[in-house]
C-alpha cells in the first residue's frame, strides 16, 4: 500500500445519516430561493412540494439535478417554515435536516421603566400617532 492509497471516509456508506439540507439562495435584491435537497426517493415530491406551497402560500417546482437528484425550490427565505413542516408530517426526524446559513431571530424588544413612562406620557398628550414618539417604530410599541 502506497502513501497515495489511504481511504477516505464517505458519507455514502453504510452507517452513514442522510441528511436533508435546507439552503437558501439570495437571487437578485431582496428575491431568495429556498431548496430542499435529500429527501428519500420513495416520498412523492410533486406531493410535498403542492403541500408546501398551499401551507406558505408561495411557488415552487421540482428540479431534477444529475448529481444531487430531485430538488424542491421555493420562492422566498422558507427554510424555517420548511423545516418544521417536515419534523410535523414525519417526513424527516429533526436530528437528519441540516439548515444551511444564517437565520434571523426576531428581536424581542424591552422597555427600561423610563420609557415606558414616556410612552404612556406621549400617548395621553399625543393620542395614536405612534411616528411622533421617537426612538422606536410603530411595530416595537404596538408589540409591546
Amino acid at each position: 500500500m502506497s502513501e497515495l492509497d489511504i481511504q477516505v471516509p464517505t458519507t455514502f456508506g453504510a452507517g452513514a445519516k442522510e441528511y436533508v439540507h435546507i439552503r437558501v439562495q439570495q437571487r437578485n435584491g431582496r428575491k431568495s430561493l429556498t431548496t430542499v435537497q435529500g429527501l428519500k426517493k420513495e416520498f412523492s415530491y410533486n406531493k410535498i412540494l403542492k403541500d408546501l406551497k398551499k401551507e406558505f402560500c408561495c411557488n415552487g417546482t421540482v428540479v431534477q439535478d444529475p448529481e444531487l437528484g430531485q430538488v424542491i425550490q421555493l420562492q422566498g427565505d422558507q427554510r424555517k417554515n420548511v423545516s418544521t413542516f417536515l419534523i410535523q408530517a414525519g417526513i424527516v426526524k429533526k436530528d437528519n435536516i441540516k439548515i444551511h446559513g444564517k437565520i434571523l431571530k426576531e428581536v424581542e424588544t424591552e422597555f427600561s421603566e423610563d420609557e415606558e413612562a414616556l410612552i404612556i406620557r406621549m400617548y395621553n398628550l399625543l393620542g395614536k400617532r405612534w411616528f411622533v414618539i421617537a426612538g422606536r417604530t410603530t411595530e416595537e410599541i404596538v408589540k409591546y
